[in-house]
């Protein structure tokens, strides 16, 4: 199992069993601040491997002006990664500031009214970039061992097949959308790669390569309104189906803490 899968693996293992628990003993704060701290270490963690693969600085440059630069980075990269959690972001900003104040369940009702649950996606996009940063490590090295063209053209057609189901089964099924944006999502730093090693120097306006751009943001523009369109066609939380269970025994638990308590 590669680095990317095992990462998601757990991530979802993880969210399905220890968040819901700390939803209900903490309550949403708590699940908001480790989504936010986690968006933070992704945030960093692309950054530091950037700098790693990146050619070295110049020694002649001031190491004052290399620190600032650094930091300049680190914030444009934590900027990078707190957008990319499209659901995650327009959810806990558009609600948290005001709901969280008053019900701190009342955003968490309102994303499961809407058919997704916050504490799946936030852990699924965590997930997502944790798998991102750690696939840029291997991709210089699987870009050389297979060839830039087969790369990109195994990328191109995966990525253009996933979207493709994604606009079909997304709107209906929105937990089987949000994996299938997930494996499109991990596999973007090998398309780009290959993409700008075997095409984009050459023709950086390449058809293909606006298609294959035209189609993500499509799929980043759908994960939106997905949810809402998949609330009516649904009458549950879709990620119900995976954590159900775990929601069940974290009550039961609860509940028999409360009694012995009492």
């Amino acid at each position: 199992m590669s680095i990317s899968r095992l990462t998601i693996s757990v991530s979802l293992t993880v969210s399905s069993i220890l968040f819901p628990l700390i939803l209900k003993l903490y309550g949403l704060k708590i699940v908001v601040i480790i989504m936010l701290s986690l968006l933070i270490i992704c945030a960093f963690l692309r950054t530091a491997l950037t700098e790693t693969l990146s050619k070295k600085e110049d020694s002649r440059i001031n190491v004052f002006k290399q620190i600032a630069s650094l930091f300049r980075k680190n914030i444009f990269f934590f900027y990078k990664a707190f957008i990319s959690m499209k659901i995650f972001v327009l959810i806990v900003i558009l609600y948290s500031f005001i709901n969280l104040v008053v019900n701190p369940f009342k955003a968490y009702y309102f994303a499961n009214v809407l058919g997704i649950d916050i504490v799946f996606i936030g852990m699924l996009y965590s997930a997502i970039e944790l798998s991102e940063i750690f696939l840029q490590i291997p991709v210089g090295f699987i870009v050389d061992k297979i060839g830039e063209k087969k790369v990109f053209l195994t990328c191109f057609t995966v990525g253009v097949f996933l979207m493709t189901i994604f606009l079909f089964i997304g709107t209906l099924n929105p937990l089987l959308g949000l994996l299938i944006f997930a494996l499109n999502e991990i596999l973007s730093p090998l398309y780009y790669i290959s993409y700008s090693s075997y095409i984009g120097k050459k023709c950086p306006r390449n058809i293909l390569g606006s298609f294959y751009g035209g189609m993500s943001s499509l799929m980043g523009f759908l994960m939106i309104i997905t949810p809402i369109i998949g609330a009516s066609l649904w009458s549950y939380n879709p990620s119900h189906y995976i954590h159900s269970l775990c929601l069940r025994q974290s009550s039961a638990c609860i509940t028999n803490i409360k009694i012995e308590i009492i």
